[in-house]
């Protein structure tokens, strides 16, 4: 833990650790906003996933010794991020902390000064690492952030002062990008790598600052559905994006320079950087085999990733969410983690999600404040869990608003209950008719234990996948998917069912489309929805109907 005194004046290597840290964790919070406005270079809609994974590696790297000096801290943090680097915005990102590091090397704590300098140098390295530097970009809001930075700490100002120059200048530039790359200007979006790095610097202040992080996540908007349709592959003209490689490189007398020009030779978005003996790679091709033996040749390789652009792009579109339903005179705060579940929650009509769920429950101010920012005369809250519900009537209490509460107590029952607002309701007639919607939704949620015990007689060992219905443990089995199955032949799930399965993070594509199979066989009749959800601790959370 660092100390406010320290970050005002400088940071050690502990508060630096810790200022990354906390900008990761604001950064996954945002990670969906950022994906969902990503056109550029190639609109795969991985932006700030890639981001996040790149930074959580450089954290990862930097944690092992809470005793580093600044300058050691920032070189650890570079060389995880180069390790770690997932796209092209990682790979830019991890040039960003090369920059850090390269101006904190030898030092035991950065001053502001020395911090303006390293932003300075920070956008410098990530320019520098990229062939054809395109302005509306996060090269641009690096630049302006650098920039701000150092004039900022020039009159005296201290470290607080010099980052919060910088996260000023970013939000700025990132409003700027639509104006310097006509792409962003057509489909209607700020640039997804520049709204990323602005995320971090953001989530680097409020760590800094001591506050806490917001409930609401950034609102980026949405791709223009237009530009998205003629902009697919094989419609609308749309070229192949190809593929998407990248690989680490090991070996001695790597040369970079000739690395890079082999690959500018063979596609598009190249970036080769690294250290002595290792190189990152980053390509964008139509020959993806090519782009591995060019790697090959030259020496060892390592963590390769090979992703279909075209299918990333088609993935794209097809989860843009259709516009919100207008709900006549009411405003609906819902809260959820994960961010397709506050996808689907928008989707059905709620104005603004709040993030919270289990463990992360939201605070009676972080409710109030979403309260005052909406927009309609009526304001309805779902909490969307058990531990929320008293925190959202005790918002409701305070708020000088004419504020009501449907007590929902889990993601399905909330989206039904949007579901079952007409835009001609009277507010009471709202309010019935989403607690009678609600009540018609069975929830099973698939976690695991945190701890063995035995719970109504059914012993559970800590780590093992159970199974609850509507908040009661029902059962454990091997696997999350076995354990779904379970649930759902309790429930006695079958024809006229509509079952929506929502995927949690981290659960592979494939053990998803294994789930999903098994309940179409298993379960004949039945109408089966599925969305990656992307809320932590539960694998899947399965609305019955």
């Amino acid at each position: 833990m660092t100390s406010e005194a320290d970050t005002r004046a400088t940071l050690s290597g502990a508060s630096l650790h810790d200022m990354f840290a906390t900008a990761a964790t604001w950064l996954e919070r945002n990670a969906g906003a950022i994906n969902a406005i990503n056109v550029f270079p190639v609109p795969d809609g991985d932006t700030g996933t890639n981001m996040t994974l790149t930074l959580k590696a450089a954290i990862e790297a930097a944690a092992a010794d809470v005793d580093l000096e600044a300058g050691a801290a920032a070189a650890a943090l570079a060389h995880g991020a180069l390790m770690g680097a997932r796209g092209n915005s990682g790979v830019i990102l991890s040039q960003y902390l090369k920059g850090i590091a390269a101006t904190g090397a030898g030092l035991v704590t950065l001053d502001a000064r020395q911090l303006a300098e390293a932003l300075v140098q920070a956008g410098r390295t990530a320019r520098s690492a990229v062939s054809n530097p395109v302005e509306g970009t996060i090269l641009t809001v690096a630049q302006a952030a650098g920039a701000a930075a150092q004039a900022t700490a020039a009159t005296g100002s201290d470290v607080l002062a010099t980052m919060a120059a910088a996260a000023e200048a970013a939000r700025e530039a990132v409003e700027r990008t639509p104006d310097l790359l006509p792409v962003l200007r057509e489909a209607g979006v700020v640039d997804s790598g520049a709204l990323g790095l602005s995320v971090i610097l953001d989530g680097a202040l409020m760590h800094l600052r001591g506050e806490p992080l917001p409930a609401m996540t950034e609102d980026a908007g949405r791709i223009a559905s237009d530009w998205l349709a003629s902009h697919a592959p094989g419609h609308g003209g749309g070229e192949p994006y190809g593929y998407c490689v990248e690989f680490v490189v090991s070996g001695a007398g790597l040369d970079e320079a000739d690395l890079r020009d082999a690959c500018e030779q063979l596609g598009s978005s190249v970036l080769v950087v690294g250290e002595r003996e290792l190189l990152h790679v980053h390509i964008h091709t139509d020959r993806p085999g090519r782009a591995l033996e060019l790697g090959s040749d030259r020496g060892s390789l390592s963590r390769v990733k090979v992703e279909n652009m075209d299918e990333q792009a088609g993935q794209l579109s097809a989860a843009m969410p259709p516009q919100a339903p207008a709900l006549g005179p009411f405003s609906v705060v819902a809260v959820a983690a994960g961010s397709g579940l506050a996808g689907a929650l928008r989707a059905a009509g709620a104005e603004i999600v709040v993030t919270g769920g289990q463990t992360m429950n939201p605070s009676t101010r972080e409710l109030l404040d979403a309260i005052e920012q909406t927009e309609r005369s009526h304001v309805i809250i779902l909490p969307n869990n058990k531990n929320i519900i008293w925190t959202a009537e005790q918002a409701a209490k305070l708020s000088g608003r004419d504020v009501n509460v449907v007590p929902t107590r889990s993601i399905p029952q909330g989206i039904a209950a949007l579901l079952a607002i007409s835009p001609d309701d009277a507010p009471q007639e709202a309010l019935t008719a989403m607690s009678e919607a609600a009540g018609t939704v069975r929830t099973i949620e698939i976690t695991r234990a945190a701890r063995s015990v035995r719970i109504h007689d059914i012993p559970v060992d800590e780590g093992q996948p159970i199974s609850l219905i509507d908040d009661e443990l029902s059962g454990t089995a091997p696997t999350a998917e076995l354990a779904a199955v379970a649930a759902l032949e309790q429930l006695g799930a079958g024809p006229n069912t509509l079952l929506t399965v929502y995927s949690g993070a981290g659960v592979r594509k494939d053990r998803v489309d294994a789930l999903l199979a098994t309940l179409a066989e298993r379960f004949a009749g039945t109408e089966i929805e599925s969305l990656s959800g992307g809320q932590p601790f539960y694998d899947y959370i399965i609305s019955v109907e």
